[in-house]
């Protein structure tokens, strides 16, 4: 069986768009840079009622799929507790889907939350 490697960071998600500029992507049809979902979660993370202002982003190359971790939720020991601080993590997680799904359509576009 044959891998194929490409240069780190060269993969998309989703289907490639169009070039524009100089060789240059338009921000809303290519997967987000090193440090895009950070500026975007600091810069509207507060208003979206988001706990982290930072977040990372792992994509697998050749495959429209992605591996965030852009929430923060308490582990508490009660159980009952620990199941409420789940259901609050999945909310941030759709909150974040869908704050990535306007920011960057083409990347996230049709994004969806697997645990």
């Amino acid at each position: 069986m044959s891998h194929r490697r490409g240069s780190v960071g060269g993969h998309r998600v989703g289907p490639a768009a169009p070039r524009r500029g100089p060789g240059r992507l338009a921000a809303a049809y290519r997967r987000p840079d090193r440090g895009d979902i950070d500026a975007l979660l600091a810069a509207r993370g507060e208003e979206h009622g988001l706990l982290r202002r930072g977040g990372l982003a792992f994509f697998y190359p050749g495959r429209a799929t992605a591996v965030l971790n852009v929430t923060h939720i308490e582990a508490p020991l009660d159980p009952v507790l620990a199941s409420q601080a789940q259901f609050d993590g999945r909310d941030q997680a759709d909150t974040v889907i869908a704050l990535l799904r306007a920011e960057f359509p083409k990347a996230f576009g049709r994004a969806r939350v697997r645990a």
